[in-house]
């Protein structure tokens, strides 16, 4: 089973909503025992109004509730800011659902009755694409902690190290000595916590940062 990363949580949590009592049982029941935790909800509402989906690695929605279908409750989600991975279960699934679910961003997409291996499959791929989801997340705000560390010189420098810009042609353009950008390319990638420029860059692409000259 694959590990979580999130605060050393050993289960990963999956949320599950449907309003088929008997079959959200039935789903959480097989949930558990492929080695998940689980907190099922009856109904859309009650979801967004309990469920913490920042703690959880994945969602199963069913496409048919009350109060708004599965399809406006992902697009709840997506208003929020909600990350999590989703997978949508359906009796009675069409084209043009699967089609929008997957547009905005759902997993999969799997007809009732559901088999244990296709959702443990399909549970697996929606743990790791959030576990990924989550450390990129992570790595990106510890980069931008370190990147608001520099002084505004020192982010020129910053970028023009990144933009692959030779000292002299760095010094030329912010008006300063090619010692003093040596000075500050030394700070930089102290404050950085890195030994190369490839390091420098791998930074730069987590900040979503485009170097300007």
């Amino acid at each position: 089973m694959l590990q979580h990363n999130r605060e050393k949580i050993s289960q990963p949590l999956v949320l599950l909503v449907d309003d088929d009592a008997s079959m959200r049982r039935a789903l959480a029941r097989t949930v558990q025992l492929l080695g998940y935790r689980v907190e099922s909800y009856s109904s859309p509402i009650a979801f967004l109004d309990r469920a913490e989906t920042d703690r959880a690695s994945c969602l199963i929605i069913d496409l048919i509730l009350p109060e708004m279908t599965g399809l406006e409750l992902q697009k709840r989600l997506l208003e929020r800011g909600a990350t999590i991975a989703t997978i949508f279960l359906s009796g009675n699934g069409d084209i043009p659902s699967t089609v929008q679910a997957m547009r905005d961003g759902a997993l999969d997409f799997i007809e009732k009755p559901v088999d244990a291996d296709t959702l443990r499959d399909a549970i697996e791929k929606a743990v790791g694409r959030t576990d990924s989801d989550f450390l990129a997340r992570k790595r990106s705000a510890a980069a931008r902690e370190l990147f608001n560390s520099l002084t505004e010189r020192q982010r020129q420098v910053f970028d023009g190290v990144v933009a692959g810009e030779p000292n002299k042609v760095i010094a030329h353009r912010m008006g300063i000595s090619e010692r003093t950008v040596k000075a500050h390319r030394h700070i930089v990638m102290d404050k950085m916590g890195v030994r190369s420029v490839a390091d420098l860059a791998f930074l730069a692409l987590d900040l979503g940062r485009q170097p300007t000259r």
